[in-house]
């Protein structure tokens, strides 16, 4: 129970306090309440997709890393490395796996439909953001397999989802484009960084993939500089297609 209170404070509790960030500063005019009454469904279905998950990683976690396997690792001497290295190990391998599988998941027809769900937003904002179809949110918590795997302690694991959790939060803002962003994305995506990826164009969907870092962008080539792109004229969402109930599962 304490895990569920933990995972549903993390998804919504920033968004409450960044939303005073969103009501100060627009990107578009929106009315909240409307908005919020028609998220409400998805917000609901994402707690229901988080019990899910929440009690079905903790017996696969076991299963796919035993005590074995972390004894193996510390074999080739991994484990001996200092923590803070390791978490920085873990950390660069977290989102490297992430870039990976949101690539595919742009670039694969079977994938794409896992993350399609996500993709249905046309109105940026912290809640709309939250979208994340069962299966899509099942193979995206795979990545997160990395800190046990390297024996990082559990409180630290926390620590990290929770600053992962509000970033994401973050990143889908209802935010004006400043121009401190563009300094802050040579490391760090940001609000205008990921909503470039947004974009109902097609041809945005595979760009700005990063999930808390930019490198992989700039290394694998699908990075788009928002500067280059009027976002005033632009649209959010997949040009009117409904969404399915195999939409919201990710089959």
């Amino acid at each position: 129970m304490r895990d569920l209170v933990i995972a549903w404070s993390m998804l919504f509790i920033p968004g409450i306090v960044l939303w005073i960030w969103e009501k100060k500063d627009p990107s578009q005019e929106i009315k909240y309440s409307g908005e919020a009454l028609k998220e409400s469904k998805s917000a609901a279905i994402m707690m229901v997709y988080i019990v899910i998950v929440a009690y079905a990683y903790s017996p696969l976690q076991n299963l796919v890393i035993p005590p074995s396997l972390i004894e193996a690792v510390g074999w080739t001497n991994v484990l001996s490395i200092p923590l803070f290295i390791r978490i920085i190990i873990a950390i660069f391998l977290r989102e490297l796996s992430l870039y990976v599988i949101h690539w595919q998941m742009h670039n694969s027809r079977l994938f794409w439909q896992t993350h399609k769900w996500h993709h249905s937003i046309e109105k940026m904002w912290w809640l709309s953001g939250q979208k994340s179809s069962l299966v899509s949110r099942w193979i995206l918590r795979s990545t997160i397999l990395w800190f046990p795997l390297l024996a990082i302690p559990a409180q630290i694991i926390i620590l990290f989802g929770v600053v992962a959790s509000v970033h994401n939060t973050m990143c889908h803002l209802n935010v004006k484009w400043r121009s401190w962003m563009k300094v802050v994305e040579w490391i760090i995506a940001t609000p205008r960084y990921h909503h470039v990826h947004h974009l109902s164009n097609p041809q945005f969907h595979g760009k700005n993939l990063g999930a808390l870092f930019t490198l992989f962008d700039r290394i694998f080539g699908t990075y788009v500089d928002p500067d280059t792109i009027d976002h005033t004229k632009e649209q959010f969402g997949l040009d009117g297609e409904p969404v399915t109930v195999k939409m919201i599962v990710g089959v």
